[in-house]
């Protein structure tokens, strides 16, 4: 038998077709800063990374002498080398940058004071030779074993006690709970051989302004100076993506003793709909339980359309329920905040109306959570990123197709 042929038949092998609800921002990492990293080009409603090779091509630099005198224009600022690129004839984007990200409408007040120049950047890569935006596999698979991992502890038919989440020094940590659920190390988690392919984005990157929604003491307010910009995936982006499940794992589930395992009836391998199913009932309870929050606290003005965007992704989560599709909606990437980073189990109950922590415990996660000390009654978490529309971030729907 032919080696590929074989080893097709030993795994599955399911093809994600993946659209963008929302904007999606997963970071490189590097923060871009004008003049030095990009330049805008108001005419052309774009911001382009700048390319020193291009740039001196255009310019028609080869002598040190000139080059010093392009970085002593660099270090006038961005209206300086403007200017001096306008006077050349070569104010061109395409010319002079390696690419160029496209700049909305709403963006207003994208400037250059030193407070508010920096551009958080999208991860790129390369693809047959071109940079693209990318949503790593690695992201995406974090995002599916959070939606397992809180499903299964509120599947769970005993209460877990405050020592499950404590580490050897007794402080709290969910890696205890990890390993009963997927396995007791690294070498034997469940989740090791599940194989997810990067996803690559053909389409230019945007902005938005992401800011930060803040109680402060009875009211929502935005934290301007900590407003800041980031490159994203524009919303209804497409792209492709593989995951391939080893028949080893299929084995590994399939003999699983864990009751956790049992209990939350994950039939990750065998039902692709099922896996489906499940991930949407984890990611409708997050949805409902921001907009349940939100109508308590009377839709505040700051939060802007997050509510309606909110239930335009309750009313399509609904549907694909229903349908028992062979779709699923995760929320991944930056911006998505800590119910959808965790799981949102900490604070919920379990399938059987208990409390998943005690309010001791509960105390405890909030604690060393927080950056700074706070009350303990105060409200957590008491932030929220949103863009400037009050749009959030990060909702993808995936559509699963198994690959015979």
């Amino acid at each position: 038998m032919n080696n590929d042929r074989y080893q097709a038949a030993k795994n599955k092998v399911y093809e994600l077709q993946i659209r963008c609800l929302s904007p999606l921002h997963i970071g490189s990492g590097q923060f871009l800063k004008p003049p030095f990293d990009y330049i805008h080009f108001p005419q052309e409603q774009k911001l382009g990374l700048v390319d020193l090779n291009k740039l001196a091509e255009a310019l028609g630099i080869y002598r040190i002498t000139e080059v010093n005198d392009l970085v002593n224009v660099i270090d006038q600022g961005a209206g300086a080398l403007s200017q001096f690129l306008k006077q050349r004839d070569v104010f061109d984007s395409s010319r002079i940058c390696s690419r160029q990200i496209d700049l909305p409408d709403n963006i207003r007040d994208l400037d250059y004071r030193p407070s508010r120049n920096e551009l958080k950047e999208q991860l790129h890569l390369l693809h047959f030779g071109q940079l693209f935006p990318a949503l790593p596999g690695s992201s995406l698979k974090g995002s599916l074993r959070t939606a397992l991992f809180a499903t299964a502890i509120l599947n769970e038919e005993v209460h877990l006690y405050g020592d499950l989440l404590k580490n050897r020094r007794g402080r709290m940590s969910d890696r205890q709970l990890q390993k009963k659920i997927f396995g007791k190390d690294p070498n034997n988690d469940l989740l090791r051989l599940l194989q997810v392919g990067d996803a690559i984005f053909k389409t230019n990157t945007t902005v938005i302004k992401s800011r930060i929604i803040n109680l402060y003491r009875d009211k929502w307010g935005e934290k301007f100076r900590q407003s800041s910009f980031w490159e994203v995936v524009p919303t209804d982006s497409r792209a492709r993506a593989e995951i391939r499940i080893p028949s080893s794992l299929i084995k590994a589930i399939q003999n699983m003793r864990t009751p956790i395992m049992k209990a939350s009836k994950i039939k990750l391998l065998e039902d692709h709909q099922a896996l489906c199913l499940l991930i949407n009932k984890h990611t409708l309870r997050l949805v409902q339980n921001e907009l349940d929050f939100w109508d308590a606290e009377g839709n505040p003005l700051p939060i802007g359309d997050y509510m309606p965007a909110l239930e335009k992704i309750e009313q399509r989560l609904l549907d694909l329920i229903d349908q028992k599709a062979s779709s699923c909606i995760l929320r991944v990437g930056a911006g998505s905040g800590w119910e959808s980073m965790t799981g949102g189990w900490a604070a919920a109950y379990t399938k059987n109306d208990e409390e998943v922590l005690s309010q001791r415990d509960w105390i405890a996660v909030k604690r060393n959570s927080r950056r700074g000390r706070y009350p303990d009654e105060l409200l957590f978490p008491k932030t929220r990123k949103l863009n400037e529309n009050g749009i959030p971030t990060g909702f993808l729907e995936l559509n699963w197709e198994l690959k015979k």
